[in-house]
């Protein structure tokens, strides 16, 4: 999946992405009007802040994928979460056929 996840308002702190004990974390502030993407893809894993290539996660983060079946993803932040807004983007991979 591809997430976007954008500050609106204010100023975002280390944004995280979960799913159960598997995150993504984000190491930087996403200035007002900043979105940060991140791309779950095998091969194709990565970050990027207003369209520039990061390398600001956090060193333990796992670029998840989802599981079959309901996923219940959540985000967070240390400070601003009231102005964090996400948004996300499935592709199956494998539509078992």
């Amino acid at each position: 999946f591809d997430a976007w996840l954008t500050a609106s308002g204010g100023m975002v702190e280390n944004p995280v992405i979960r799913l159960g004990e598997q995150y993504i974390r984000l190491q930087t502030t996403l200035a007002d009007g900043e979105t940060a993407r991140i791309d779950t893809r095998p091969r194709r894993k990565n970050l990027w802040i207003d369209g520039v290539r990061a390398f600001t996660f956090h060193r333990e983060s796992e670029f998840f994928l989802l599981e079959p079946g309901e996923n219940r993803i959540s985000v967070s932040a240390d400070s601003g979460v009231e102005f964090l807004s996400a948004r996300l983007r499935y592709t199956p991979l494998y539509y078992g056929i």
